[in-house]
């Protein structure tokens, strides 16, 4: 998220950088903060005491339609 928004910023793993450029067009920034929505949104669930198979099942299969 930081190269889509800062190309240049910086980065933990800086020798990384490379291929994060390769690979952030397929990673919008809109993606990106749905992907981050919905693991927010399994948090609260397990927060709430939502059995925690079903929260891994629920989310795996949302981030895949992300």
């Amino acid at each position: 998220m930081v190269l889509a928004c800062q190309p240049d910023g910086p980065i933990l793993l800086e020798h990384r950088r490379p291929r994060l450029r390769e690979m952030s067009p397929a990673f919008p920034v809109e993606r990106l903060k749905a992907l981050l929505e919905r693991l927010e949104e399994s948090r609260l669930h397990l927060e709430a005491n939502v059995n925690p198979r079903f929260v891994l099942q629920s989310t795996c299969l949302s981030l895949g339609a992300v």
